[in-house]
């Protein structure tokens, strides 16, 4: 569950609003009782209606980081999953603002990494030799 704080000082409970509409001047709140609850949230909305499913241990995402003479990988455990309407996408430990944003693949417990494009791979070697090849670190940039 969680609580949506309104700047009044009330607090509204995300289980129970069926949908709200967002004004220019507040927030309307259709709540499951049938009443309607108005008023101006602290924060975004968006993630007090998105559920996180509890991630299995082993699953890690693979971030790929350009070099002069190639490339460095660096792996984020994943602790849970974001249900969102366009997907699954995996969450991670604590804030981090190291400049990383998307991850190139994601290793499985089982050590299969599948990719964004939906390509599937027995081993992260076997991946990150597939990456390599169609992402190839210029001539110019190693010479430089």
């Amino acid at each position: 569950m969680t609580i949506i704080a309104l700047k009044d000082g009330r607090y509204v409970s995300s289980d129970h609003v069926l949908s709200y509409q967002t004004f220019s001047h507040e927030t309307r709140f259709h709540m499951s009782d049938g009443s309607v609850v108005s008023g101006n949230p602290h924060g975004d909305l968006y993630p007090c209606f998105t559920s996180a499913i509890p991630a299995l241990p082993g699953f890690r995402a693979i971030y790929a980081i350009r070099l002069d003479d190639g490339w460095k990988y660096v792996e984020r455990t994943v602790i849970a999953w974001c249900h969102t309407d366009s997907g699954n996408w995996p969450l991670f430990a604590g804030y981090l603002d190291d400049g990383l944003t998307e991850y190139e693949a994601i290793c499985e417990p089982s050590g299969k990494v599948f990719d964004g494009e939906g390509d599937q791979f027995d081993s992260l070697d076997a991946w990150k030799a597939f990456f390599e090849e169609h992402n190839l670190v210029s001539e110019l940039a190693v010479a430089a």
